[in-house]
């Protein structure tokens, strides 16, 4: 039994977790969360749970030591980012005890971001490995092979690794691993435009969905999403700068399709000097003489491969990844500039396609909002504080305005 609890952020869905957890000292836990500091935070509230750690003396790694405690069935909080690194021992070890799944957020189930172009052609010219024909699935054939490309063979192993296109590599979560919990809940937002979905939904993994709520006994309880239900947003307050400093982002005022791509990654591949320096001068000028706030209180993200280039003073070291979750780290943020402008990566929505799920636009464009309502509410929003965002993507304004009913605002 999968279930989603897709409540929008702050609501109290780890809240309810640690409660659920305390509730039932009894039952098996493995809670996966994004960041160290939240592990922390399950240890400190939940009693007897353990977190993987390598040993020097012992020469035990992380994902060892994940494997070891599951096996011996302790309580594990643990990162996505181990938990990505799934192998045979982890689903070998689930087996022996029934453990509840929590998952704070969605996890990276498909991605392609960790192999180069010259992967698949080298690898196959090699004769390391083949494509199976009827599955996609990369099969690694040279058993005692140890180089380079260790890491795919690996991948391999594991069913963890398709072909799209003959052309590029995607990797994919091991979906026989939610099959080894006795009941799985995913804390999310938005969860029906997520990768994960179309990943349940491609692997036939039936889900089911709830929202948190506060009980007369101020506890927190689960409650069936009711279909069409829309969160609460008139007391969300979000000063959208809709200046000139927006230009950068559009081609004219108003909804001009042609500004659709405007400040996406595939923007930035091609930017010149000046329109990089300009984006970097907008962060600059909107901090420095429209919000007018100290440095310890701005919050910005672009991608991070352009970081670097569009850091600057008065703002640098309040940088945050565009696809953090999960973390209350920066909730004394009061002004925050969003310079990017997010896709699907067409070749994650190719792979999709050809396995028969179809990833509309509409599901395009709400997966767009929900990666930037994510950063967003990591600021002092979630305090219910006012701030104040920059964010000069046209389409990704117009977004966030219809989400807070907000729409002629420009």
């Amino acid at each position: 039994m999968i279930k989603v609890v897709s409540s929008i952020m702050g609501s109290g869905k780890t809240s309810y977790a640690i409660q659920m957890i305390n509730d039932n000292p009894d039952k098996k836990y493995i809670y996966i969360t994004p960041y160290l500091n939240e592990v922390q935070r399950v240890k400190d509230n939940c009693t007897n749970f353990e977190e993987p750690d390598s040993n020097i003396k012992t020469g035990e790694l992380k994902l060892d030591s994940l494997n070891r405690l599951l096996s011996e069935g302790k309580n594990v909080v643990s990162t996505h980012a181990l938990f990505k690194l799934t192998t045979r021992k982890t689903i070998e070890a689930l087996e022996k005890h029934n453990y509840t799944l929590i998952m704070d957020e969605v996890a990276e189930v498909i991605s392609n971001e960790d192999f180069r172009k010259d992967d698949l052609p080298t690898i196959l010219a090699a004769k390391l490995a083949h494509v199976d024909e009827e599955t996609g699935y990369l099969i690694w054939d040279l058993e005692r092979y140890d180089g380079a490309y260790n890491k795919i063979k690996r991948l391999c192993i594991t069913k963890s690794v398709i072909v799209v296109n003959n052309t590029a590599l995607v990797w994919v979560f091991p979906a026989t691993i939610f099959k080894k919990f006795k009941e799985t809940f995913i804390l999310t937002y938005m969860f029906d435009c997520q990768i994960q979905k179309f990943y349940f939904d491609l692997h036939n993994i039936t889900y089911e969905y709830y929202r948190v709520i506060k009980n007369g006994n101020n506890q927190y309880q689960l409650v069936e999403l009711e279909e069409g239900f829309k969160d609460n947003t008139s007391d969300i307050k979000i000063n959208i700068y809709t200046g000139k400093k927006n230009d950068i982002g559009t081609v004219k005022v108003g909804r001009d399709r042609s500004s659709y791509g405007y400040l996406s990654s595939a923007w930035y591949d091609k930017a010149t000097r000046d329109q990089l320096k300009r984006v970097k001068d907008n962060i600059y000028g909107y901090f420095k003489h429209d919000t007018q706030t100290f440095s310890e209180l701005n919050l910005w993200t672009c991608f991070k491969k352009n970081q670097e280039q569009l850091q600057g003073k008065g703002y640098s070291k309040g940088f945050l990844s565009c696809n953090a979750r999960a973390t209350n780290l920066y909730r004394d943020k009061i002004a925050v500039a969003y310079v990017i402008n997010k896709f699907i990566n067409p070749i994650v929505i190719n792979f999709f396609k050809i396995h028969g799920i179809t990833i509309d636009k509409k599901q395009q464009e709400s997966y767009a909002l929900s990666e930037l309502l994510q950063f967003v509410w990591r600021s002092a929003i979630r305090e219910h504080k006012d701030i104040s965002l920059y964010i000069p993507s046209a389409r990704m304004r117009y977004a966030l305005q219809k989400f807070l009913g907000r729409e002629h605002e420009d």
